[in-house]
């Protein structure tokens, strides 16, 4: 959850407000990092190091995907899947 809290909400603010570079629809390059780092270092405090990594990744990937789910939803089920398979 806090992947979706604070990662979407960095990727949000940072790509509308410096977001230069677009790559897929809407999502800029900008707006994906700041997502990526602010997920890695949530999870840093509370897991180890590579679930840290994979999970911040899988949920920019996530939320960076162009389909018809919600990214409110398939931020938070992927990458707690995949960390939870990594633990």
């Amino acid at each position: 959850m806090l992947f979706l809290s604070f990662g979407d909400t960095a990727a949000s603010f940072v790509g509308t407000h410096w977001g230069k570079r677009q790559f897929i629809g809407k999502k800029s390059i900008e707006g994906s990092l700041a997502c990526f780092i602010t997920c890695l270092f949530l999870s840093l405090f509370f897991l180890s190091p590579h679930i840290a990594i994979t999970g911040s990744i899988i949920a920019t990937i996530t939320e960076v995907l162009p389909w018809d789910l919600d990214d409110n939803l398939t931020v938070p089920v992927f990458s707690g899947i995949i960390m939870t398979l990594l633990y």
